[in-house]
């Protein structure tokens, strides 16, 4: 993945995030069957707190691409370092 994909694919995943905050926020007041509906059978269901099933693999997708971007910025935040002791 190429730098320009990298942060096209980190906006995305912002995005995803970010309505995902909106959506569990504008849900109100909390009520107790949603709790229930969450570890209904067996699993997790994010769905049933109006977030999507991928919020976890985005946030963890994200997470990656945040240190992949900081990686960057410090490389060549240490060559412009570099080229003004020069």
């Amino acid at each position: 993945m190429n730098l320009i994909q990298i942060t096209t694919r980190h906006k995305e995943l912002e995005v995803n995030i970010q309505q995902a905050l909106e959506s569990f926020q504008g849900k109100g007041d909390f009520n107790p069957m949603s709790l229930m509906k969450v570890f209904s059978g067996g699993g997790l269901n994010l769905e049933a707190l109006g977030l999507p099933e991928s919020l976890f693999s985005d946030l963890a997708e994200y997470q990656t691409l945040s240190a992949r971007l900081r990686d960057v910025a410090e490389k060549v935040a240490a060559k412009m370092e570099a080229a003004t002791n020069a």
